[in-house]
């Protein structure tokens, strides 16, 4: 092995761990969004023994299934988007105070778009290097090249998505509390708009397909997967799943427990 290669293998290695440590941080704080959805559907009780909407399942209003993240699901509209806001904005009488949906954006986000970077220099970086392992069995080489080129659009497609999120979580957060104060330019107006939610819709579907087939992101994103998997069931304790104690400070963590109905 050439000294340019280790080098190489040896940034492939280093984007690799910070990306897995940036997504066990994110998977931490995700699970905690995901005790306050299932505790807006349980009408604020423990709501740990619900169960969340899968990747490829359908949702309809009438399901009784807790809301998953967009960015976990291969599909939503407006209405989801909606269903999904509305129990985790904030009260007309707390309007300036964190909410979970200000957790999401303001702490998840940017987290998982540190993540997408890093993962997608990986999958380019480790492609290459494939790419070269292979030089002298040229459809092999070339099909690492493609599978570079995949990681770079999974790389563009889950930073876009997650600005795009955040966008349309910040203009709900404006509709809501303008309706609260009673603006009326914003009477009747939804607080998702079905054009951004589609776009939306559209990136995250792209950065699925494109992770998928990159091949090399797929297995290194299967195996984050399952490390966050052990991670959640050795960190579970006794208190897991119940709502953070209130401090005295005003911080997105402290008001992750949803709006009473």
């Amino acid at each position: 092995m050439s000294a340019a290669n280790i080098v190489w293998l040896a940034l492939s290695g280093s984007l690799l761990i910070v990306a897995t440590v940036l997504f066990l941080i994110a998977g931490a704080h995700r699970r905690k969004l995901d005790s306050a959805l299932k505790r807006a559907a349980a009408n604020n009780s423990n709501g740990d023994a619900l169960t969340q909407l899968g990747l490829w399942e359908t949702w309809s209003p009438q399901s009784a299934k807790v809301l998953t993240v967009p960015e976990r699901r291969w599909t939503y509209h407006q209405d989801y988007m909606i269903k999904f806001m509305d129990p985790i904005l904030p009260l007309p009488s707390e309007a300036e105070k964190p909410c979970p949906l200000d957790y999401y954006a303001n702490r998840i986000l940017p987290l998982d778009i540190g993540f997408a970077i890093l993962f997608a220099a990986f999958i380019v970086c480790t492609a290459l290097l494939m790419a070269d392992w292979f030089g002298e069995r040229t459809w092999i080489a070339r099909a690492f090249v493609i599978f570079a080129g995949f990681g770079l659009v999974y790389g563009a497609a889950d930073v876009a998505e997650d600005i795009k999120l955040r966008s349309i979580f910040i203009q709900a957060r404006g509709v809501r509390t303008a309706a609260d104060i009673s603006e009326s330019r914003v009477f009747g107006t939804a607080i998702a708009d079905a054009a951004e939610v589609d776009a939306a819709n559209a990136l995250t579907r792209i950065k699925i397909a494109s992770l998928a087939a990159s091949i090399i992101g797929l297995v290194a994103f299967g195996l984050l997967l399952a490390l966050d998997a052990i991670v959640s069931l050795i960190s579970r304790g006794p208190g897991a799943g119940t709502a953070p104690e209130q401090a005295n400070t005003d911080t997105e963590e402290d008001h992750l427990d949803p709006a009473p109905a």
